[in-house]
């Protein structure tokens, strides 16, 4: 469990990183041929407020914003908040280097 658990903060670590470096698709300047191909909104749509609000961690200026979309009925979720969450806050949002964004979308589980 304990592997799993580090492999998954690996993950999130890459992700977290590769989605700073500024070529990833839908990152930043004008839209792309791959953004439009693939539906990918504008940045400045993507970083509006949801309709239901946001909460929002980290320092505004942060090289990197984290989008995290929740569902507060979602297991996978809560399980992210209970295993992960309190590690990629102290390792990444409290050092300044992401500034992460929650916005509820609301889906139902069974």
């Amino acid at each position: 469990m304990l592997a799993r658990a580090a492999r998954v903060t690996i993950l999130i670590a890459a992700a977290i990183a590769l989605s700073g470096c500024g070529g990833g698709v839908g990152v930043g300047g004008p839209a792309t041929t791959a953004d439009k191909v693939l539906g990918i909104p504008p940045q400045a749509e993507l970083m509006a407020d949801g309709p239901l609000g946001e909460r929002v961690l980290g320092k505004p200026n942060a090289p990197v914003t984290v989008i995290e979309y929740v569902s507060l009925t979602c297991p996978h979720c809560a399980n992210f908040q209970r295993t992960l969450f309190a590690r990629v806050k102290k390792e990444f949002i409290d050092t300044g280097k992401v500034r992460f964004i929650v916005r509820e979308f609301p889906i139902g589980h069974t």
